[in-house]
C-alpha cells in the first residue's frame, strides 16, 4: 500500500508540475504578447509623429512656394507693365518722330 500511495503521489507530483510549467509558459507568452503590443504601439506613435512633421513641412513648403508664385505674378504683371508703358512711348516717340518729319 505504500507503494500505491508513493505512486499517487509521484503522479499528482508530475501533474502539479506539469501545470506549473504551462502556467509559466502561459505567463511568458502572455508578457510576449504585452511586449509585442507595447512595441507596436511605440512604433505607431513614432510613425504618426513623423507623420504629423511632415504635414507641417508639407504645408510650410506648399506655404512658401504659394508666396513665391504671388511675388513671381507680381514681377511678371510690372514687366508687362513696363513693356506696355515701353510700346505706348516708343509709338508716341515714332509719332513725335512722324510729326517733325512732317514739319521739315
Amino acid at each position: 500500500m505504500n507503494e500505491k500511495k508513493m505512486a499517487v503521489v509521484d503522479v499528482l507530483t508530475q501533474a502539479m508540475a506539469e501545470t506549473a510549467k504551462r502556467a509559466i509558459e502561459a505567463e511568458r507568452q502572455r508578457d510576449e504578447a504585452k511586449l509585442k503590443e507595447l512595441e507596436w504601439y511605440q512604433n505607431y506613435r513614432s510613425k504618426d509623429k513623423e507623420l504629423q512633421d511632415a504635414k507641417g513641412r508639407l504645408a510650410a513648403e506648399i506655404e512658401n512656394h504659394t508666396e513665391t508664385q504671388k511675388a513671381l505674378k507680381k514681377a511678371l504683371d510690372r514687366i508687362e507693365g513696363m513693356t506696355e508703358l515701353a510700346e505706348v512711348l516708343g509709338r508716341a516717340e515714332e509719332t513725335e518722330g512722324e510729326e517733325q518729319d512732317g514739319e521739315l
